[in-house]
Formats: structure tokens, sequence, C-alpha cells
């Protein structure tokens, strides 16, 4: 019986199913969400596996691992949570060894709307991987705004870094400082 339920549960989309739950549960403790929170991480994974025949099932496998055990099979976990309680409204298991940037790049452009919609957040926020054109383009035709890391691995954001002045930054609090530059990465004004 169990066996079934998991197979049904599988052909029902698992990750459609819990955003619809999550949403209702949103609703019903009446939480007001001001922005979402992208994540990814990984976790190993023990024992045998065979290999599953649909092509659509994730793959334990070998991939970047948080763990510092790159011998380890793993498998991937995406999570978007609101803000006020920290409650995933989506969630996604991936292959083990899946890029970041590209499972970022694939949750802007499929599930932002409907999570907007859903949770009427204003502000998308995730790590430095969020930063490629891809993401930045798909955020912005879906009028969404975002707050992310730029990474210093993009040559203009280099390139400002190591010409600013110590003088140009304002204190943010005791421990940082900052200022504000205009860019246009990926034809995109931002700030």
């Amino acid at each position: 019986m169990l066996g079934r339920t998991v197979n049904a549960l599988y052909e029902a989309n698992v990750s459609a199913l819990y955003q619809a739950i999550s949403e209702h549960v949103v609703d019903k403790l009446e939480l007001k969400t001001g922005s979402v929170h992208l994540d990814i991480t990984s976790f190993h994974v023990d024992g045998e596996y065979g290999q599953d025949e649909d092509i659509n099932a994730i793959k334990l496998v070998k991939g970047y691992s948080r763990d510092h055990g790159p011998e380890l099979n793993q498998v991937v976990l995406e999570l978007i949570y609101e803000n006020q309680a920290g409650l995933p409204v989506y969630i996604q298991a991936l292959t083990g060894d899946t890029n970041d940037a590209k499972a970022f790049s694939g949750v802007t452009k499929q599930h932002i709307h409907c999570l907007k919609v859903a949770q009427n957040s204003r502000y998308f926020i995730a790590d430095a991987t969020l930063y490629t054109e891809e993401s930045i383009r798909s955020l912005d035709e879906q009028k969404q705004k975002f707050i992310t890391r730029v990474p210093m691995t993009i040559k203009s954001v280099k390139q400002a870094f190591l010409s600013l002045e110590p003088e140009q930054l304002s204190s943010i609090d005791n421990d940082y400082s900052g200022c504000w530059l205009d860019a246009d990465y990926g034809s995109v004004n931002q700030k």
C-alpha cells in the first residue's frame, strides 16, 4: 500500500502538490509574505540503489559535495520559502549532480509567476548563484524584484570594486558599509 501511495504521489507531481498545499497553509495562517527565498542544498545518501528506467526520476549520483565527500552519492533539494514563518512554499528534488545556476534559472522561468501570485511576494531573494544573465532577464520579464549578492567573477563587478575609494562608502551599521552602483548586466537596469 505504501509503495502504491508513493507511486501515486510521484505521478501527481509532488512539487506541484506541495506548492498547492503550502498556499493553503499560508492562507490559513494568514502569513503576510513580503519576500520568498530560494536556496539549494545537497545531502548524501547511503546504500545500494539500482538505476531507475524512468527518464524523469532523479539520479543518485556523485556531484559537488557540500559534505566534502565527493565519493558519496547525493540528491539535491531546491527550496523556496516565505519570509514570515520560514515555511517552504516550493520544493523540488533534483539529480545529485544538478548545476545550481541552471536549477535557479529553471525555477525563475517556470515557477516565479505562480509563486508571486500565490504568495504576493515583493522580493525574490537568493545567493549569488541567481545572478546570471538568463535568470536576471527572466525575473525582469516577470516584473519580479530580486535581492542577491553580485559575484566577483563578473569582470565589470571586479573592476567597479577595485576602483572604489573608501570615501564613496556609507556606513550601514558597525560592521558594514556600501554604496549604490548602477548596472545593466543581462540588459536589465539595476542598482
